[in-house]
């Protein structure tokens, strides 16, 4: 088995309701199906995940286990590169940087956001690109991070939010930003 990945078949929301995670598939399942060889690549699963993995999986509410990602405390050590941001209307914003605060300019947030067109453009953090909205039927916006997945008697399984909570390696499961109205999200918590 190459490096284990998996994902959620999820809808993306609709008629007041927030998106939904239906079902998980690991790169057991896909291998069964299909041994690609000792060398594949995320490409050679393209037509697995294809249908299944949009924005709205990472609009999933905050404390729902059954996700690919989960919610993380707006914290400096936990909004690092790799950390996604969903926002309420579709758009999903990987961070790549933190430049840090100085005495002489503001730190900022980079981040990248692909477009349907193929092109990726850069972002950095603020209220007009960094959107956000309390509203339960768009789902849960904000900062995630990619759930981790064990192997546990020979299958992959996604950790839940309690056991991320736990986790030594983890320890960063929060549903602080949903107690967060606009200003708050986009002000106080940068301070």
């Amino acid at each position: 088995m190459g490096l284990p990945f998996g994902y959620s078949k999820c809808s993306r929301g609709g008629a007041g309701k927030p998106p939904k995670c239906f079902g998980w598939a690991s790169i057991q399942a896909a291998e069964a199906a299909k041994r690609p060889g000792l060398a594949a690549t995320f490409g050679d699963y393209m037509r697995t995940v294809a249908d299944g993995v949009h924005s709205g999986t990472g609009r999933t509410p905050a404390g729902d286990d059954n996700t690919d990602y989960y919610p993380v405390p707006l914290k400096q050590e936990t909004l690092r590169p790799g950390t996604v941001y969903a926002d309420p209307y579709g758009h999903i914003l990987m961070l790549v940087r933190r430049v840090p605060q100085t005495g002489d300019s503001a730190g900022v947030f980079l981040a990248v956001d692909g477009q349907p067109d193929g092109t990726v453009a850069r972002k950095r953090f603020w209220r007009g690109n960094f959107l956000f909205a309390q509203d339960p039927a768009l789902g849960s916006p904000g900062f995630k991070r990619f759930r981790p997945i064990a192997l546990e008697n020979g299958a992959l399984r996604r950790l839940s939010n309690a056991e991320i909570a736990k986790n030594p390696q983890y320890g960063d499961f929060s549903l602080d930003q949903t107690r967060l109205g606009i200003e708050a999200f986009t002000t106080e918590w940068m301070t």
